[in-house]
């Protein structure tokens, strides 16, 4: 009776996940997002120049950009499958992460911007 309890438990489970990826929202839908951001010194607002931005290696790319002078980025249009994922900065050894949970984006050929505004600390 034990082991029926537990196989019957383990179905239910695997089952339950199956559904789950099936009828959520947004989980198995693509959509196109554009991102763009300013990454500013949290110590007194001022753009940060130089901090290297990373996007998920499932959003497509493993090659991160740069903030300008005027601390912005961008990355160009591509696909997303799923929900929440995260960006990372990093500058002089320090890193931040930012959360993104895009809801529910229509999915399609339109392209979706994503504005971030994130405020970073620096080393002095």
């Amino acid at each position: 009776m034990k082991r029926l309890g537990i196989g019957v438990g383990i179905l239910i489970g695997v089952a339950c996940g199956i559904l789950a990826a099936i009828e959520l929202p947004g989980c198995s839908e693509e959509y196109t997002i554009e991102l763009r951001g300013t990454v500013t010194n949290a110590a007194d607002g001022k753009p940060l120049a130089g901090v290297m931005v990373w996007l998920p290696p499932a959003l497509g790319t493993s090659d991160p950009v740069f903030t300008g002078e005027d601390g912005k980025f961008s990355f160009g249009p591509r696909g997303v499958r799923g929900g929440a994922w995260s960006l990372t900065l990093t500058r002089d050894g320090l890193a931040e992460v930012v959360d993104i949970d895009p809801g529910n984006m229509p999915s399609g050929k339109a392209t979706t911007l994503i504005v971030v505004v994130a405020s970073m600390r620096v080393n002095p």
